[in-house]
């Protein structure tokens, strides 16, 4: 299995236990590839699910980091976007 078969398999076990809308679980488990080479499909979302979440999911994406992102949701969002953009 490679990597991002791994990542997808780790997101869908998120979707499935994460407390969201049906609608919203169903359509995101049908976009996760999508997701994969375009994470910024992920803010369509942003209405239905948590900050941590929305994190979990970020970080799962990323996969392994050498540092902790952040425990504080807002500077953990900064440093991710920042990360996808390479500021």
């Amino acid at each position: 299995m490679d990597q991002s078969d791994r990542r997808k398999a780790r997101l869908d076990k998120l979707i499935q236990r994460f407390r969201l809308d049906t609608d919203a679980k169903e359509r995101l488990h049908n976009q996760l590839d999508e997701f994969l080479l375009d994470p910024t499909l992920l803010m369509a979302y942003a209405d239905y699910m948590t900050q941590p979440q929305l994190l979990a999911f970020i970080e799962t994406w990323l996969g392994t980091q050498p540092e902790l992102i952040s425990s504080d949701p807002d500077e953990a969002f900064n440093r991710i976007i920042n990360r996808l953009y390479g500021h």
